[in-house]
């Protein structure tokens, strides 16, 4: 006994080879071979790592999206109380404080030189806000999975301890930086803590002259 699905007639307008009209289940099976087809010829979307890229010096890096806050242009910064390697001086955003850390500065030892490209990232880490200076930020990219390569750099590479992944796009080479990990070996959670009232205070007063 055919069921009413079996029973149900619908036009065949598209399918030559048959008559005029063909039951649902003679329609759906003739769908089939072409459906089939489709499916096996669409191409899958590639998996993709996102990142926001930057240079420092001439190097190009990317990291990770998810404590980056802001990305704003270089401006004034207030002088530090004492000399920290790498940092450049405090800045603020929405009226709270953070430390400037300036990547040519703490890799190669030498300033960067400030101009129109010049961004300060605005990271978070451990509920403190960072500022770290590149020369010039590109942005969010994608990278294909497929191009990762795991890397062991020289010890001659000043930053190797804090990049262990490369991607590879449009003929250039993106080091993947770990923001967390540079973070945690210059204890900059701890600095802010301690030295907070006296850069607020320090902020004040040039505020205020």
């Amino acid at each position: 006994m055919l069921d009413s699905y079996t029973k149900m007639v619908v036009p065949c307008t598209n399918i030559s080879s048959m008559g005029n009209h063909c039951t649902a289940f003679e329609y759906l099976q003739s769908l089939a071979v072409p459906m089939m087809t489709e499916v096996k010829d669409k191409v899958l979307p590639t998996q993709e790592w996102s990142g926001l890229a930057f240079y420092s010096d001439s190097i190009l890096f990317a990291s990770k999206t998810s404590f980056v806050e802001a990305v704003i242009p270089f401006e004034y910064l207030y002088p530090l109380p004492m000399h920290l390697e790498g940092f450049i001086g405090m800045g603020s955003y929405r009226d709270k404080i953070f430390a400037v850390l300036d990547l040519k500065a703490l890799f190669w030892k030498k300033s960067s030189v400030y101009n129109a490209d010049s961004r300060i990232i605005i990271c978070r880490y451990q509920e403190q806000r960072i500022g770290v200076l590149v020369c010039r930020c590109l942005g969010l990219r994608r990278f294909n999975l497929s191009t990762k390569t795991q890397v062991e750099l020289s010890q001659q590479v000043p930053y190797q301890r804090f990049v262990k992944h490369l991607f590879y796009a449009e003929g250039e080479r993106f080091a993947v930086l770990d923001m967390a990990k540079l973070f945690g070996e210059i204890q900059i959670g701890n600095l802010i803590k301690k030295e907070k009232n006296t850069v607020t205070k320090n902020i004040k007063n040039y505020d205020n002259e």
